[in-house]
């Protein structure tokens, strides 16, 4: 089974009606099973958020914005996307060919 992690890479940020806006971030989602890992950069576009959700910029913490990443069907591509890269792993490589 695949265990994930998840690792902000850098914030864009900008100062809007609400300061210190979070605008995007880039997350880097991890998987490892047997020793074997691969990683997927993503990179998340946020909506600006209502009064009500805001959340200060000084107050965020990496657990908010993994929060937010895992909120969505993004996760799930991105799950999918390391899933195939441990698949290409599977078998036994080879540089004797049939045709030679």
């Amino acid at each position: 089974m695949i265990s994930y992690t998840y690792q902000i890479l850098s914030l864009r940020k900008y100062d809007d009606t609400l300061l210190n806006v979070i605008k995007s971030f880039k997350v880097r989602i991890t998987g490892v099973e047997n020793g074997e890992s691969h990683y997927v950069d993503d990179k998340v576009v946020l909506e600006t958020p209502s009064k009500d959700s805001f959340v200060e910029y000084e107050n965020i913490k990496e657990e908010n914005l993994i929060s937010w990443y895992e909120n969505g069907i993004r996760e799930e591509i991105v799950k999918y996307e390391i899933q195939q890269k441990f698949n290409l792993n599977k078998g036994n490589q080879t540089d004797s060919f049939p045709w030679v």
